[in-house]
């Protein structure tokens, strides 16, 4: 599965290969592991991110490239 992300601090675009998805509920973060890097995803609401889990899910690829990323 692959994932298309906004890095944060330079506004680079990364291709990266998603290990897993993680989403923490009291603080609206989203986290995506990656093979090689990780990322985190703030103010992210709970039915974007199981939109955007589902989306991978079914389509082996996601792009949250509209979302800015910071690297773990």
């Amino acid at each position: 599965m692959r994932a298309m992300i906004t890095d944060g601090q330079d506004g680079t675009l990364v291709v990266l290969t998603v290990e897993s998805l993680l989403y923490d509920k009291e603080d609206e973060i989203m986290y995506v592991n990656g093979t090689e890097r990780d990322f985190s995803i703030g103010g992210m609401p709970e039915p974007d991110y199981r939109q955007l889990a589902a989306e991978l899910f079914q389509n082996g690829m996601v792009d949250l490239s509209r979302y800015e990323a910071e690297e773990e």
